[in-house]
């Protein structure tokens, strides 16, 4: 019985748009890899990766299908060793630091609001990120700035900091099952605060308390 193959074409679609308009791959990467015609498939690859199924860097090949590596631009088979070769070392979130990867970050903007994007080496952890941000920030933006980051620069000494330079900010508490067990306790305890609130067709219910010198938020479905 014939295979049937079937993937997701949504991010590639996405890929190939922007790089239509921007010329992107070429006129970034176009010098960078060389005589390897592998190079820019492989940088678009591990995009497309991040965009849909997200898998860990040394399990793609394993979830890639052969005509999907096609639609990307790689000619011949390409195996682990070849697709490492290519990129370069740096940190390792699949705790192999022997492996050669790098890094790509993925923002998207709203209209109006002001979104500044910045590139460390690949072993720079995200709290140390962070707190070359605050300097930068303390140069550029007004007294009162609300600053919003994930929970990867949430410290209490970047956050002190940022206080200390009259800037807010908004951030993400890490996904730990003590700590969110705590709060769901907390949320349940007080009722009487709750809010509730409809975004996108959804209904949400809201409790905010403070907590020392911070305002703590707990938002559920």
């Amino acid at each position: 019985m014939q295979k049937n193959t079937a993937f997701s074409l949504g991010n590639i679609a996405l890929i190939d748009k922007i790089d239509s308009e921007t010329n992107f791959f070429a006129s970034v990467l176009g010098g960078v890899g060389g005589r390897s015609k592998s190079f820019i498939p492989s940088v678009k690859l591990l995009i497309s990766n991040k965009l849909n199924q997200s898998v860990s860097i040394n399990k793609i090949l394993d979830f890639t299908p052969d005509e999907l590596l096609k639609t990307l631009g790689f000619e011949d088979t390409i195996s682990d060793r070849s697709l490492y070769r290519t990129l370069e070392l740096g940190y390792s979130r699949d705790n192999q630091p022997g492996k050669l990867q790098i890094a790509f970050g993925i923002s998207v903007g709203l209209n109006n609001i002001p979104t500044m994007l910045t590139i460390q080496k690949g072993n720079v952890q995200d709290k140390k990120h962070m707190q070359m941000l605050i300097r930068l920030c303390s140069s550029v933006l007004p007294e009162g700035s609300l600053l919003v980051f994930d929970c990867g620069g949430n410290t209490q000494d970047n956050k002190r900091r940022i206080r200390d330079l009259k800037f807010h900010y908004l951030t993400l508490k890490a996904k730990k099952k003590g700590p969110y067990r705590n709060e769901i306790t907390i949320y349940h305890a007080r009722k009487e605060s709750q809010v509730s609130f409809v975004s996108g067709n959804r209904v949400y219910s809201c409790v905010k308390y403070r907590d020392g010198e911070e305002v703590r938020a707990y938002i559920f479905l």
